[in-house]
């Protein structure tokens, strides 16, 4: 095997990955709710609760993967004070890190941010709006899709120069 064919192969995997960032990142600008779906229900102080354990995807590669396909995270569970409102912490996978966000009882400020239509609500910094979370969500699938462009044209100009 040669150097060019092994970069030819990388090339190749490069553009199915580029592909397939455009599509699901274009799927994902399309799933973007407009401002005027998100009622403001203002700032709200957090409480730690409890922290417990769960079980996600393990996104290590190789063996690693193979010998374990999930891993336990903790999520530290804040309940807001005066209201049913929640917000959930993924702590990382060390249970001491948890149980210190827990006994330390530090509060944080989140605005909650509903959606009438469906019931249901997300919360998000206290310095960010709906406007600007939307901005925000926009942007980050923007710049993916962007980049993801970029390489396909890249790949495109180059294959049909050589």
């Amino acid at each position: 095997m040669n150097i060019s064919s092994i970069c030819f192969a990388i090339g190749v995997m490069l553009l199915a990955a580029a592909a397939g960032s455009l599509y699901i990142s274009i799927l994902d600008i399309l799933a973007i709710r407009p401002v005027y779906d998100y009622v403001d229900d203002g700032v709200y102080t957090f409480v730690p609760a409890e922290f417990y354990p769960i079980q996600v995807k393990n996104n290590a590669t190789g063996r690693q993967k193979r010998n374990h396909p999930t891993k336990t995270v903790y999520v530290v569970s804040y309940h807001a004070k005066g209201s049913y409102y929640k917000y959930k912490y993924h702590s990382g996978s060390v249970e001491s890190t948890a149980r210190r966000i827990l006994e330390e009882g530090a509060t944080v400020e989140r605005r909650v941010l509903r959606v009438p239509k469906e019931n249901v609500y997300i919360t998000v910094g206290a310095h960010e709006t709906a406007e600007s979370h939307a901005a925000g969500e926009k942007k980050k699938y923007l710049v993916i899709a962007a980049c993801s462009s970029i390489y396909l044209i890249a790949f495109a100009g180059f294959w049909l120069s050589s």
